[in-house]
């Protein structure tokens, strides 16, 4: 009884502090030490226990190892141990204390030690790796997550494949495609708003008649990096509009490469100049004046048909 009362007694002070509400292995000798002097120490009651159950009362005799569990460990022993040894009670499982004291602990890690087992073996093993490759696979599909070697090995991806390569690729064409999509919303919203600003313009109306509405777009026109941010009263955005509205105008953002490829970009501003023709030398024959004239200028049908039969037939005079 002292032994129990000096455990229960710890695993209340533990709980108390904020511990684990459990005994371990080190408090056995703190235990121990504590019930000593009230159950271990106690000769009288000692000697009545061990006169009563036969081993004395002065010395201990062999009644001890005739008992039926210590028996089942003698070398050579036939006897069953599950029939010697299983518990006889008459108390219903309903009636058992689970939740509450060092019992409830006890249940609680039991429970969580065969919930691990169960994870790493058996069905629930498989279950689960099947759950975490769908999650891997689901992850490389959906671009949210970077291509790390722990997920193509969840993925069941142990080598760098045509699949993987694939992979990557998507996640390339992916980005160009959002960057396209991006710098393509630029160009329209620019669009929209200076055609806004070309219809507050043709009005011909001073700024003092232009609605909030107006007034905004042209703030919004004006407005760079770095500027605070459009106020609300339309007074105050009178005075932003006189102290910007001498700013030049946006510059429309670039268009996306795929669109400049397709012929929608500006057209180009500067045109090349023509090949100039390289003075001729005055030492020249007539017809190698005139054969030079051709080749740096450039001559009809006519002249090239002309050319290559006086050419067939130097060729067959020669």
């Amino acid at each position: 009884m002292a032994f129990t009362r000096a455990k229960q007694e710890l695993v209340s002070k533990k709980n108390d502090d904020g511990l684990e509400y459990a005994i371990n292995k080190t408090d056995i000798v703190g235990l121990v030490r504590t019930a000593w002097n009230s159950s271990f120490a106690r000769v009288e009651t000692n000697r009545q226990a061990i006169m009563k159950r036969g081993w004395g009362p002065r010395a201990l005799n062999y009644n001890a190892l005739c008992h039926p569990e210590v028996l089942t460990s003698k070398p050579g022993s036939t006897t069953n141990k599950t029939e010697l040894t299983a518990l006889q009670s008459e108390v219903m499982p309903e009636q058992l204390n689970l939740t509450d004291g060092l019992a409830g602990t006890l249940v609680d890690k039991i429970f969580v030690h065969k919930a691990k087992e169960s994870e790493n073996t058996g069905n629930n093993a498989i279950e689960r790796t099947r759950k975490r490759k769908a999650t891997a696979e689901r992850h490389l599909q959906s671009h949210d997550k970077r291509i790390t070697a722990g997920l193509l090995a969840s993925a069941e991806k142990f080598h760098l494949s045509e699949d993987v390569r694939d992979l990557i690729q998507e996640r390339v064409n992916a980005k160009e495609q959002r960057e396209y999509d991006k710098q393509l919303q630029k160009k329209d919203e620019f669009d929209v708003l200076l055609a806004k600003v070309q219809a507050v313009k043709a009005l011909n109306i001073p700024p003092e008649q232009w609605t909030q509405v107006q007034l905004r777009v042209m703030l919004r026109w004006l407005k760079r990096d770095g500027d605070d941010k459009i106020p609300s009263r339309k007074q105050d955005q009178l005075v932003r509009y006189y102290a910007t509205c001498n700013r030049e105008d946006r510059l429309p953002p670039p268009l996306p490469p795929a669109l400049r490829q397709a012929g929608y970009g500006p057209p180009p501003d500067e045109v090349l100049p023509d090949l100039p023709v390289a003075p001729l030398n005055e030492e020249y024959e007539a017809d190698e004046r005139e054969l030079a004239m051709l080749l740096a200028t450039g001559f009809t049908i006519d002249q090239e048909q002309e050319l290559i039969a006086a050419a067939v037939v130097a060729a067959t005079e020669v």
